[in-house]
């Protein structure tokens, strides 16, 4: 468990400490004064933010344990969206499916829209063998975002696994129209067959 910054003793109200326990510093309104914070006062650790921006460098730096350890310290601290995100794409690279579905299934519930959970999800419904949720969250991708080309990809993979070719072909034809030049669009076809002739 991570660890919270301590409370801070200050005459403010409750969500403001709770604002600045979080690594925000409080709005402290002219008719209310903070008591003054004493140098036995214990530092308040790094924001959310930060650690946000740690886990991004060491994602890109290649180091995905730290990455994920940042990243989930930044969702507990409060972080956003993007530090969600980027925390379930971590927990997916480590095959913590259990993990990365916490994360997404609030996001998804809050933003039916996010293409990039929408997306997730199916990865992981996909890697659990759950078919038709995994068909359901690619296909609610590509509702949010009609150019989500990985999306559309894994539908054609999906479908041609499971037996279901004219789905499968279809979603290949998609694809091939929405990044014509993408070395994966032949891996598919190779897979499928000349989706472009058939159908």
């Amino acid at each position: 468990m991570p660890l919270r910054p301590p409370l801070i003793n200050l005459s403010l109200p409750l969500a403001s400490i709770l604002l600045f326990a979080c690594g925000r510093a409080p709005s402290v309104s002219p008719q209310v004064s903070a008591a003054p914070v004493t140098a036995a006062a214990a530092p308040v650790g790094p924001s959310a933010e930060e650690h946000y921006a740690k886990a991004l460098a060491l994602d890109a730096a290649g180091h995905p344990t730290e990455a994920a350890v940042a990243a989930e310290h930044a969702v507990a601290a409060g972080a956003g969206r993007d530090a969600r995100l980027l925390a379930a794409k971590l927990a997916i690279l480590r095959d913590d499916l259990v993990g990365a579905d916490r994360l997404l299934r609030p996001l998804a519930a809050e933003e039916p829209e996010l293409a990039s959970a929408r997306y997730n999800l199916g990865i992981v419904a996909h890697r659990r063998g759950e078919y038709n949720r995994a068909r359901g969250e690619y296909l609610a991708a590509l509702k949010a975002d009609s150019r989500h080309a990985a999306a559309r990809y894994n539908l054609a993979v999906l479908t041609w696994d499971a037996g279901i070719t004219e789905e499968a072909r279809y979603h290949v034809r998609k694809f091939l129209e929405l990044v014509p030049g993408d070395p994966r669009g032949a891996q598919l076809q190779a897979r499928v067959g000349d989706a472009r002739r058939e159908g």
